[in-house]
């Protein structure tokens, strides 16, 4: 993996041309409407409404039931790198959902443990680079397992929502921001280090295409080769979510008539 120090040259081959005075707020919005707008079946969840959501879950009292499960739809490469905080990996959600019973997980839920199985009140959230493969995940976990799913804008989106609810909390008085050191105790808005479980500002984009998170954030990205190969297998997933896509449309056609 390569450290960015520069911005990058071109947008995602999927996008259109940006404009040179584009921000890379705006750059990464543009990137996830793109992406979205592939997933019309799949609700929009965006980082600023996630956070201010979970803000409001935290500082109640008594706690409200969990309402998202956040999901990481990247690889391991990406993950060991920084994670969204309280996200747990595709597979450690997959394998619950494949080991546990809704009635086990309400029980869990409601003693408190980390078993991450949806409840019917529940919305699942996937999340990867900006949107693209997570709305991939997204559609298929929905057909999979008839889940309340939507799709995040991403790791990148949320570094440029943890930069703008430090700044209006900093505008508010409100000390509780995003990590922007590495003794700084305030720990509202920040990617977490899957090994230690300690504050980081370094994420992992995919590509250099994607370079577009927040400057408060070191990224980092994978090289031409790996993200290749990494590609082809993206493009083979998207093939066999078409593919399943068309062949439940099909069923249903066939069914109906």
């Amino acid at each position: 993996m390569k450290a960015s120090h520069h911005p990058p040259r071109r947008v995602d081959i999927t996008t259109t041309s940006t404009s040179p005075t584009e921000t890379k707020k705006e750059r990464c919005m543009k990137m996830y409407q793109t992406y979205h707008k592939k997933f019309p079946s799949i609700e929009t969840l965006t980082s600023i409404d996630y956070l201010q959501q979970m803000r409001i879950h935290h500082q109640s009292s008594p706690p409200q039931r969990r309402k998202f499960i956040l999901v990481d739809a990247r690889s391991k490469a990406e993950q060991k790198v920084s994670m969204i905080p309280n996200a747990i990996t595709l597979i450690q959600f997959e394998a619950n959902l494949n080991s546990s019973t809704g009635a086990d997980a309400d029980a869990d839920a409601d003693a408190g443990t980390s078993l991450e199985y949806p409840s019917a009140s529940e919305v699942v959230v996937t999340y990867c680079t900006i949107g693209y493969r997570s709305g991939l995940e997204a559609q298929r976990l929905r057909h999979k397992y008839h889940l309340n799913v939507k799709n995040l804008d991403g790791i990148v989106g949320y570094t440029h929502a943890c930069a703008q609810l430090q700044n209006q909390e900093a505008t508010e008085g409100n000390p509780n921001g995003i990590v922007k050191g590495e003794n700084s105790n305030t720990h509202s808005y920040a990617l977490v280090d899957p090994n230690t479980q300690q504050p980081t500002t370094k994420v992992h984009v995919f590509g250099s295409v994607w370079d577009v998170a927040s400057d408060d954030f070191q990224t980092v990205w994978f090289s031409k080769f790996d993200m290749v190969l990494r590609g082809i297998g993206v493009g083979v997933k998207a093939f066999l979510g078409a593919f399943r896509s068309f062949f439940l449309s099909s069923s249903t056609d066939i069914a109906v008539g």
